[in-house]
């Protein structure tokens, strides 16, 4: 079977055929050095055709207003409105599963905190009763002495046969600081949790991680829910958030400034093969 060819498209061609457009921002917006080349064209032709766009991130430390402010500083007209982040879509999250009123350790920073009161629900500390446990970023807390609190306090509560919702907001394990260097990322918090949880109890049923960043689906049905369509498309440069995330959502993916070759692409599955290629 011959593989399937992979084409490139335009920024025109986007333009034309999409009502809706969906970018990531760490890589093809912005890197640790500004912007990426191209990126401030890009914008402004989505808003000179007056096209609908939304910028989906997993990034939880910082609330919509403040990325707006930074993404101005550099030179980009990109409002908070244009802005979801996984912390944003906590609160559809909440909605759907009933955990509004919550009482929640929050991992992360004060607008990972600001993040979770948006959604409903109620911060407390680690060492307080609580109903979930909010991971949103790795920094903004004491990290030895506060994991080693939740641990505790989560053997309390299993021990005790009552239930901890584990919630992952941004489910990145690694992510890249400069070209080439990398630090671990709130992923990697949730593993520590979860594997402590599975060596003292490993038969233990009263605990439930779940994840709301790309590629899973909630950062993509905010934006739905807003428009009302699935005439969107995702550009990204991550092929398994963005691009694995908008191929399971039901909607195409544009994979932005790709280092792969495109007998390497050809090879992949599915759900990580991207619809179009795309240089900006």
């Amino acid at each position: 079977m011959n593989p399937i060819h992979i084409p490139s498209i335009t920024i025109k061609e986007i333009l034309s055929n999409y009502s809706v457009v969906l970018l990531d921002s760490y890589g093809v917006l912005i890197r640790e050095f500004g912007l990426v080349n191209g990126s401030k064209n890009l914008i402004n032709s989505i808003i000179d055709a007056k096209k609908s766009f939304y910028v989906l991130t997993n990034d939880a430390s910082v609330l919509p207003k403040n990325i707006a402010s930074k993404y101005h500083k550099l030179g980009l007209n990109i409002n908070e409105n244009n802005i979801i982040t996984s912390g944003c879509a906590l609160k559809i999250f909440f909605k759907a599963q009933s955990l509004e009123n919550n009482r929640c350790v929050v991992l992360g920073t004060n607008d990972t905190i600001q993040h979770v009161e948006n959604a409903g629900g109620t911060p407390v500390l680690p060492h307080d009763d609580f109903d979930s446990i909010i991971i949103g970023d790795q920094s903004g807390f004491q990290f030895t002495k506060t994991i080693n609190s939740i641990i505790n306090s989560v053997f309390n509560k299993i021990k005790k046969n009552e239930f901890i919702n584990i919630i992952l907001l941004n489910p990145d394990v690694i992510f890249p600081i400069k070209q080439n260097i990398w630090a671990y990322g709130p992923a990697s918090i949730a593993v520590i949790i979860s594997e402590a949880i599975k060596s003292n109890f490993p038969q233990s049923k009263n605990y439930k991680l779940s994840y709301i960043g790309k590629p899973h689906k909630y950062l993509f049905k905010m934006a739905f829910d807003i428009n009302q369509t699935k005439n969107m498309v995702m550009l990204g440069d991550q092929i398994m958030t963005d691009i694995k995330g908008a191929n399971n959502f039901g909607i195409d993916s544009v994979l932005i400034n790709n280092l792969m070759s495109l007998n390497k692409l050809q090879e992949l599955d599915n759900e990580l093969k991207p619809k179009f290629v795309m240089n900006l």
